[in-house]
């Protein structure tokens, strides 16, 4: 019998009794019965309408619970449901599980978060951790408990490789603490400072991306587009500087071939001679025949024949043979420094 239906019995049963009064007296009587019932009556509307919202918010509480425990995400006992909010809202069975579900997944979260910058060995060791065991008595959620840290190693894995440098920059702090400085150097213009703050930044990604067992180690777009506005920027007004920090950046880049072509693609042929240690003469050469090779006017006057702009090109261009000649063919800044000569000399 529903809260409800006893109410509607009760009151029944007091306006029947309240036939026998004197008709006024009775009158009375029915008012205040049923006054009391519809109080009642709203007491276990409202008291319905709080066990619901109750149950709602501890449900909710329960799934954010497990979603952050899920990512590894620590959550304070003050913020989790208690067991005995479980048990009110999903019975005794059902309660008394999910809480024990929380137990195990909090137990996860640690070595879940763990996973963000553990090595490969390190990995294996806190998933073997975690293999469900059939004698479990809920199985299948530890089942799923160990799915999903495979998982979550499996997409890390994946995110390490499809951006390597922007990966250990979100979560390794040593990482994220020399970008800042780096940052804040290259918005400056104590190129001393920029020097020491850029070896360090690259220094602790590279070794940071090698410890974690990255196959390409890679640069974020955001430092890749500093460096190369440094170089471009300031290749006119301050060669030997320009020069000297792209020199830098190519000596500490020499074993990160990946990174290496990323700063190259960005700062073009005479990027890639300073790179590789040429003097800022030769890149400053480079950089004015490729800057030419869309206006031989900067060579030569305008109404010149073709062949005197090749040979003025040619001119430009032989020391530079010379000088990687002896580098070989195989050079990069040789293979550049022919395409650049080929560029330049179209009309």
């Amino acid at each position: 019998v529903s809260d409800n239906d006893a109410i509607d019995w009760r009151e029944a049963q007091a306006l029947k009794e309240a036939d026998a009064l004197p008709a006024e007296e009775g009158m009375q009587v029915k008012q205040r019965i049923r006054e009391l019932a519809s109080r009642d009556r709203m007491l276990i509307q409202d008291a319905q309408k709080a066990d619901q919202e109750f149950k709602h918010a501890t449900a909710n509480q329960f799934q954010n619970t497990m979603a952050k425990l899920g990512d590894g995400i620590s959550v304070p006992l003050s913020q989790q449901p208690s067991k005995d909010q479980l048990i009110l809202t999903f019975g005794q069975v059902e309660g008394e599980q999910r809480y024990r579900q929380i137990q195990v997944a909090a137990q996860a979260a640690p070595d879940i978060a763990l996973l963000k910058t553990a090595t490969p060995e390190q990995a294996a060791s806190l998933l073997s951790r975690h293999e469900a065991r059939t004698s479990s008595p809920d199985y299948p959620f530890d089942k799923n408990v160990q799915i999903n840290i495979a998982q979550t190693w499996r997409d890390i894995q994946a995110q390490r490789e499809a951006d390597p440098g922007a990966y250990v920059l979100q979560n390794s702090p040593r990482v994220a603490e020399s970008y800042a400085a780096f940052v804040t150097a290259s918005e400056g213009k104590d190129y001393a400072a920029f020097e020491q703050a850029n070896q360090r930044y690259l220094v602790d990604s590279l070794n940071e991306q090698r410890r974690l067992g990255i196959t390409k180690p890679g640069l974020p777009k955001a430092y890749v587009t500093a460096v190369s506005q440094d170089f471009l920027q300031n290749l006119k007004t301050d060669p030997k500087g320009a020069v000297a920090r792209m020199a830098q950046t190519g000596q500490l880049l020499k074993d990160a071939p990946y990174a290496m072509q990323q700063v190259a693609t960005a700062v073009g042929p005479s990027g890639v001679f300073a790179m590789e240690g040429v003097s800022p003469t030769i890149v400053q050469r480079l950089a004015a025949i490729n800057e030419a090779k869309q206006d031989s006017s900067k060579l030569l006057p305008t109404n010149v024949k073709a062949s005197d702009v090749n040979n003025a090109v040619a001119k430009a261009f032989a020391g530079l043979t010379r000088t990687f000649t002896a580098q070989g063919a195989n050079s990069p800044s040789f293979r550049y420094m022919e395409a650049a000569q080929k560029l330049a000399t179209q009309r």
